[in-house]
């Protein structure tokens, strides 16, 4: 049977092959563009890597220890760190072994690092490629045990040689890949089924109009199932008086009454509406448009509550009589969320409108959002000169403007909290203040932007100097009772000494003449037990590199031949200025308890709430019965540096903690917890202000 071909058939063709070649040719030209783009943003990696550093490398795991490799590798993190699509960055070089990897971005501990010297045996074609031809390329979607990447590869070339150095390659996944050029071409494929919907539907038109009228009778069905079980209030009036023709359950429900007492009434005669004013504006717009779209309405139930709505309506035939179809959609408790948001904003607003600090509110491009003054006035005036202007433009005072300006920095990029103190003359008045930066994610859970806190601590700061003042007092004081004291223990020791020699023979009295001796001692141990203690505090806690403090604390004791490795370079924390002497006590408490330690560790992590410095030995550890004994101050201890009493003591004093969770039998492990705020790394972009 032959079957005729209609013309719309034909368009509906001709517009699914011209999608397809549209689709086809937009995605290959996304795709090329997406590879520019990926190999612009390699060339601008590449810009900074010095081909001298990588050939000071070895390629093996020996390389791990060198400052080349590590300061390559901080720039693989900054690499990736700078753009979140970046899933990898690394240098390869080639041995007659193979493709091999020198350095990457990831964590030592991430499942997915590679050591230096890790022979890359899954090479793909296009890594090869790159390595033989020996410049830019981009290779993918490929696979490997990492997963499945589009790459783009970067030749580093010695600048005086022009050999190649290395491989610099820098990985995006293809998932995402396929994402964006398949988002690239959402739009024409929406045209094209668009267009086809449209064309198809006209051209069903006139085949439709014949079964439409055969099942004009199951429609209205439809329509009335439709419309008896449609969650939201329905109704149908008549256009001149408006009176129910029919309501659906919702409506019955809603408004708690019974079908025989609506059909037949005018919603006024049932006093359903609260403005009846309304009432007649919406009649007109009916008149007028044959339509009404999302008015907000009250109407009142039968119990004589009041509902909230949105209204529509339209004109409608029903067996050819002109009728209105209107709906209601309850928002009333949508209202009541709305009401309850806007009240506690109210109340937010009211709070922080009493504070005694300055809060301003900045977008991810510096622009002032919101600003609040303290309520008692003192720190700035007009607010309304902040609102819209970029925080450049508003003129800060130096060294408030380099400080707050350093401090917003570091927060859009780390994403972590900045503190800083500054001081400005107010009225040549000296005035300290303490600034807060914290970030704020918007819906798509990117940085949206900066809250300020600024705070007058002057008076603070007044409190402070005088209790250093009143410190320092105290240790002239202390220093000066001291020497007294060990003058009179001296010669308290002399006349002991003479009184031995003149009791020769006479045990009883040397006895108690040696008990003396032995409580001058202990006098003399405690003396220089306080001389060490009161230090503590004398100086304003400071920045101290971790790693140098440590190493200094070492050089006070003799080690032999025990090795110690200290694994971190940058990490800084804000300490007692006797940190050295903290970490002294946990060196001399390995040797004098240790009994068989052969070697010293010394490393950190991050963690939410801070950083957790580790120190390790190897040996007998502590019973777990005395873990917390150790840190208690005994009468036994030799001198207050041997003291883990006095290293819990000096961590203590600008809020960090010291434990010990060492396994016994297999070596002590001591955790200092360092919050956040009280550590930074110097040298590197995750630096933190305070």
């Amino acid at each position: 049977m032959t079957r005729d071909i209609s013309w719309w058939q034909v368009i509906a063709l001709v517009v699914i092959i011209a999608g397809v070649l549209l689709t086809v040719w937009t995605a290959q030209q996304q795709d090329q563009q997406l590879r520019k783009d990926l190999l612009t943003k390699a060339r601008i990696a590449t810009v900074n890597i010095d081909p001298e550093r990588i050939e000071a490398l070895n390629g093996s795991v020996s390389d791990i220890g060198s400052t080349d490799y590590l300061y390559l590798k901080e720039q693989m993190v900054h690499i990736r760190a700078a753009d979140p699509s970046i899933r990898f960055a690394y240098l390869m070089g080639q041995k007659p072994e193979g493709i091999f990897f020198y350095v990457d971005s990831e964590p030592v501990d991430s499942a997915d690092y590679s050591p230096p010297g890790q022979t890359y045996d899954e090479a793909t074609t296009p890594t090869l490629i790159a390595f033989s031809a020996e410049k830019e390329m981009s290779g993918g979607p490929d696979s490997d045990r990492w997963g499945t990447w589009v790459t783009a590869f970067i030749p580093v070339t010695d600048p005086g040689t022009g050999q190649l150095v290395a491989i610099f390659g820098m990985d995006v996944d293809a998932r995402n890949w396929a994402y964006a050029v398949l988002k690239e071409c959402a739009a024409i494929i929406a045209a094209t089924l668009l267009i086809l919907a449209l064309v198809i539907s006209f051209g069903l038109t006139q085949r439709r109009r014949e079964r439409e009228r055969r099942n004009l009778a199951a429609s209205e069905d439809k329509f009335s199932r439709a419309f008896q079980t449609s969650p939201a209030l329905m109704a149908i009036s008549s256009i001149e008086e408006g009176r129910f023709i029919d309501v659906n359950s919702s409506f019955l429900r809603a408004f708690e009454f019974s079908r025989e007492e609506l059909l037949g009434k005018t919603p006024s005669e049932l006093g359903l509406y609260s403005d009846p004013i309304q009432w007649n504006v919406i009649q007109d717009q009916l008149k007028g448009s044959g339509q009404v779209r999302d008015m907000d309405v009250k109407v009142i139930t039968k119990n004589r509550e009041t509902l909230v709505g949105l209204f529509s309506a339209t004109t409608i035939d029903v067996a050819g009589i002109p009728c209105i179809l209107m709906v209601i959609l309850d928002i009333s408790e949508r209202k009541r969320v709305e009401d309850a948001l806007r009240e506690s904003e109210q109340r937010t607003r009211s709070l922080i409108t009493s504070m005694d600090d300055l809060l301003f509110v900045l977008d991810k491009d510096l622009v002032f959002r919101e600003y609040y003054e303290p309520h008692n006035g003192k720190l700035f005036v007009r607010p309304q000169y902040f609102i819209g202007r970029h925080f450049d433009e508003i003129g800060f005072p130096e060294p408030a403007y380099g400080i707050i300006r350093n401090a917003l920095t570091q927060t859009l990029k780390t994403g972590t909290p900045s503190r800083a103190e500054y001081r400005l003359e107010i009225q040549n008045i000296p005035t300290w203040f303490d600034l807060h930066v914290t970030s704020f994610q918007g819906p798509d859970s990117l940085s949206a932007g900066l809250t300020c806190v600024v705070r007058d601590i002057t008076e603070r700061k007044l409190i402070e100097e005088t209790l250093l003042k009143v410190n320092q007092k105290l240790n002239v004081l202390s220093q000066l009772t001291r020497r007294e004291l060990t003058n009179e223990i001296f010669v308290l020791n002399s006349y002991l000494e003479l009184a031995l020699q003149e009791a020769c023979g006479q045990d009883r009295i040397i006895e108690n003449i040696q008990k003396c001796e032995q409580a001058a001692r202990s006098i003399t141990e405690i003396t220089e037990f306080t001389k060490d203690y009161q230090d503590l505090g004398a100086k304003p806690p400071s920045w101290q590199n971790v790693k140098m403090t440590f190493l200094f604390g070492l050089s006070h004791v003799t080690m032999g031949d025990i090795p110690n490795n200290v694994e971190m370079e940058n990490l800084e924390v804000f300490a007692d200025s006797l940190l050295e002497k903290a970490f002294q006590g946990l060196v001399e408490n390995s040797l004098a308890h240790g009994d068989h330690v052969t070697r010293i560790r010394v490393w950190h992590t991050e963690t939410p709430g801070g950083v957790t410095i580790f120190y390790e030995d190897d040996g007998i550890g502590i019973p777990a019965d005395k873990k917390e004994h150790i840190f208690l101050h005994r009468e036994d201890t030799v001198t207050a540096g041997r003291s883990l009493f006095f290293t819990r003591e000096i961590l203590s004093i600008t809020g960090l903690s010291i434990r010990e969770t060492g396994e016994p039998g297999k070596g002590a492990r001591f955790e200092i917890t360092v919050p956040t705020g009280a550590f930074r790394y110097s040298g590197t972009d995750h630096q933190e202000e305070t």
